[in-house]
């Protein structure tokens, strides 16, 4: 067995922590088997993760190794990067779970106690627009409820494509999108959660504003938010996109210091404001799904043309 930790240094909401220590998920791997994985704090800023994995597991067993790839050294390295993504996985689930109440300010991976300098990024930190949203001077933060961390991963472990490299239905395609969003927090955001969004509502690419409207509007109860509003959401969420898309958008430059300036102040706002709905709304598609015990989003469509009086 090689036993795999993660010492990270975290912050974490009070929600979360209660449900994470001391607690383990057990996760069933195709290539591996089942393992386990125990969670505990060391203190209130610091998150350890424990699991054993299985070096004679069978995805090993038409290998060929010689004097120095040995089967035991190789198998570390594949193991070391298979842990390192479900801290990526967890992270996630984390974040599906409680929006904003848990990032992973650095990453430490030790293989049998020996500290491994290598991780795939050092932090996995809150997209602003998120912490944006759930702020309760935020209007529609109402709108977020909060999902048992456990039930969401239950969930997860039915998806199966989640654990995989490359998705293949239309759930697992939009996690991955939405996974780009949360490891790449930047104006493109946007993109990511069009495209999440789109994978799971959007059969027809003709009327995708359409399709997006009507199917939220299933989600949501009108007095949250009136269909008037909702479709200026959507619109506007669709035009910021169009323009990042098609190159219409005054972007500002990466390496922005001036960041106080009236343009970018506007921009700011633009950004903010059409991520935080992007978010919003594939977040109520995920928690009906997880509440519902259900994998794929399919809606039966009618299409009805009504003469004016």
């Amino acid at each position: 067995m090689i036993h795999l930790q993660a010492i990270l240094t975290i912050r974490i909401s009070d929600f979360l922590y209660k449900q994470l220590n001391n607690v383990t998920f057990n996760i069933h791997m195709n290539e591996v088997g089942d393992i386990d994985y125990y969670f505990s704090f060391i203190d209130e800023k610091t998150m350890q993760i424990d699991a054993h994995y299985p070096i004679d597991a069978k995805r090993f067993e038409n290998s060929v190794f010689d004097e120095v790839f040995t089967k035991e050294a190789c198998t570390r390295v594949i193991y070391r990067d298979e842990f390192n993504v479900m801290i990526h996985n967890f992270y996630l689930a984390c974040q599906i779970s409680d929006p904003a109440g848990f990032e992973i300010t650095n990453i430490k991976i030790l293989v049998d106690g020996y500290d491994k300098k290598f991780v795939f990024t050092k932090s996995l930190l809150n997209p602003f627009s998120v912490g944006n949203l759930v702020d309760e001077k935020n209007p529609f933060s109402r709108l977020i409820d909060r999902i048992h961390v456990n039930s969401v991963i239950d969930w997860l472990k039915g998806q199966k494509d989640f654990w995989k490299e490359v998705a293949q239905s239309k759930t697992g395609i939009s996690i991955n999108y939405f996974r780009y969003f949360h490891e790449e927090n930047g104006p493109m955001n946007c993109l990511w959660l069009c495209m999440a969004l789109e994978a799971l509502l959007v059969t027809n690419q003709n009327f995708s504003r359409n399709q997006i409207y009507g199917k939220l509007r299933y989600f949501i109860d009108e007095e949250e938010i009136d269909s008037k509003t909702l479709q200026k959401l959507v619109d506007n969420f669709y035009s910021f996109r169009s323009k990042i898309v098609h190159g219409k958008l005054n972007l500002y430059r990466p390496t922005m210091i001036h960041n106080a300036t009236k343009e970018v102040d506007i921009l700011e706002d633009s950004i903010t404001s059409n991520e935080s709905f992007g978010y919003l709304a594939v977040r109520i598609c995920l928690y009906n799904m997880i509440k519902n015990n259900i994998h794929n989003l399919d809606f039966e469509e009618e299409i009805i043309y009504k003469l004016k009086q």
